[in-house]
């Protein structure tokens, strides 16, 4: 009997060992927070940005806007829907969905490329309205901040 159990312990122990272990986290969490919109005609958001924040006590910390590759730079012609880097060589990507009424929540979708095959992706909605101000350039700029402090996206991973 004390063979069988020491021959059992043994057998599943090897098994243990034999599984494929996964490289990447399945979930992680961030804040997102100083979410600004930019309306140059006071009506279309021609760029946002956001702050990207770790919540385990980790040291990313960064603004995350509307990266262009073929530009080299954050664009100015933002367009509701359309994927986006966070910047250049940035793991991370949105898409940003601008709600048809104020009644209705913006939403931001987030990518972060874990490595060549893994993808973590989350969404999180944007309440509205967003408190306006003047912006400067024209009499009709307003940068847009919406309301509320922080806001927390779980990304998971995708089924790639």
């Amino acid at each position: 009997m004390q063979f069988s159990i020491v021959a059992l312990t043994a057998l599943l122990s090897a098994s243990a060992l034999a599984a494929p272990a996964s490289n990447a986290k399945d979930a992680t969490s961030y804040d997102i927070s100083n979410v600004e919109t930019r309306k140059y005609d006071g009506e279309t958001i021609n760029t946002i940005t956001f702050n990207i924040s770790a919540t385990n006590g980790g040291s990313l910390n960064f603004q995350c806007g509307p990266y262009d590759p073929a530009l080299g730079y954050d664009t100015d012609s933002f367009e509701s829907g359309k994927l986006y880097d966070c910047g250049k060589n940035s793991l991370f990507s949105f898409r940003y969905h601008t709600a048809q009424d104020e009644t209705e929540p913006e939403e931001l979708f987030l990518w972060q490329n874990v490595s060549e095959t893994e993808v973590l992706a989350g969404e999180v909605d944007i309440p509205n309205p967003a408190v306006c101000r003047a912006g400067g350039s024209t009499t009709n700029d307003m940068i847009c901040t919406a309301p509320g402090q922080v806001y927390c996206i779980t990304l998971e991973k995708t089924g790639q």
